[in-house]
């Protein structure tokens, strides 16, 4: 695999990356050089709070890799804890180059009472 250099050394925040395709995402970034900050929330639909216990298994395979990467549980579903993981990001490292916004949200609502037509 050809390594990007324009990227090695960048901040990436990536949602959802506790499994899946932004799990790959993660990873993919992180073989890159990229610092990674893996947002998995983790929860249930009746509102439980998650752990950050899947992102931190993302993060052991990175670093196991010689990666840099840093767990995160933010719910990006509430305004305010997105604000919350962009200022824990910018506290951890200073600035961010790359969002991967790939995390999946759900309600409690049926997918039609989200409609509006």
């Amino acid at each position: 695999m050809t390594k990007l250099t324009s990227i090695q050394g960048h901040i990436a925040i990536v949602t959802g990356a506790g499994g899946g395709l932004s799990r790959e995402y993660a990873l993919l970034l992180a073989s890159y050089g990229v610092k990674v900050v893996v947002n998995d929330y983790s929860g249930s639909l009746s509102g439980q709070r998650g752990t950050i216990s899947h992102a931190q298994t993302v993060i052991n395979e990175i670093k196991a890799k010689g990666g840099e990467a840093i767990a995160d549980g933010h719910d990006i579903s509430v305004q305010s804890e997105v604000q919350e993981l962009m200022q824990d990001t910018l506290a951890a490292y200073r600035t961010i180059h790359i969002l991967v916004n790939n995390a999946g949200t759900a309600s409690k609502a049926s997918s039609h009472d989200n409609v509006n037509v």
